[in-house]
């Protein structure tokens, strides 16, 4: 069902698709048979597009892992496959929930289907923006709308409300010493540290003068990003990003 919805969204004849083999591929997937499909390409394309189109439909072209994941699950409220379905063989196809791969290989596989040229730089039209290691924050967002102003978002919006439920919740466990409760408080301690280190780092971009814009391009945009550790993978290789970091705004 959901291939079909694949097949439909990417515009893909399905006459010409041969459905059994597709089918027989999704049970030997099922069955721990094989490791890896054709459809796998097809379905990571469909989510890179439906990505892209709720992040279009923002305001300011940016959601959190959290809102993406729920705005994902609307995608489907008028479809004729349900949510649990779309959930369960995306599972099958992908090896892992949307969820993980949102967080572990969204971001990777998107830059290198976007490498049209090898020898050029990655250019991603949706970029994920994460806080760290632990991934205290992800933040997805789409390069055309790129803008400055977006730093600052992501540091009222999205660090400072998470850390003040943080510190919510750090208060309610430190009355407790239980073992559970220690182990909690450091989790804690640890996702905080990880977020005021992405605030500092983003304080320092926005008080440079840097001044992103469409014209300039992904590889210049998103050059002192990646510089600050900011991006989930690496776009641009050592040589494309000392190039971009001198390039004047």
């Amino acid at each position: 069902e959901l291939l079909e919805i694949c097949f439909e969204d990417n515009e893909i004849d399905l006459n010409c698709v041969d459905d059994a083999k597709f089918r027989d591929e999704i049970d030997a997937l099922k069955k721990g048979f094989i490791e890896d499909t054709e459809i796998r390409p097809v379905v990571k394309d469909f989510i890179f597009e439906i990505t892209r189109t709720l992040l279009a439909q923002r305001d300011n072209g940016m959601m959190n892992l959290e809102e993406m994941i729920m705005e994902f699950d609307k995608y489907f409220d008028n479809s004729s496959i349900s949510k649990k379905t779309v959930s369960e063989e995306i599972k099958v196809i992908l090896g892992k929930s949307i969820v993980e791969y949102y967080k572990k290989d969204f971001f990777e596989d998107l830059s290198t289907r976007c490498n049209v040229y090898p020898r050029m730089a990655r250019s991603p039209f949706v970029w994920e923006m994460t806080s760290g290691e632990k991934d205290a924050l992800i933040v997805f967002a789409l390069a055309t709308m790129w803008k400055k102003d977006n730093l600052f978002t992501i540091r009222t919006s999205y660090i400072s409300k998470l850390m003040d439920k943080l510190q919510f919740r750090y208060a309610e466990v430190s009355a407790g010493e239980s073992a559970q409760k220690i182990s909690e408080k450091e989790q804690i301690e640890a996702l905080m540290r990880e977020l005021s280190s992405m605030s500092s780092r983003i304080e320092e971009i926005v008080a440079s003068d840097y001044d992103p814009s469409i014209e300039a391009g992904v590889c210049k945009n998103v050059a002192i990003l990646q510089d600050k550790g900011l991006l989930g993978t690496e776009v641009l290789n050592e040589k494309q990003l000392k190039k971009y970091l001198k390039a004047e705004w």
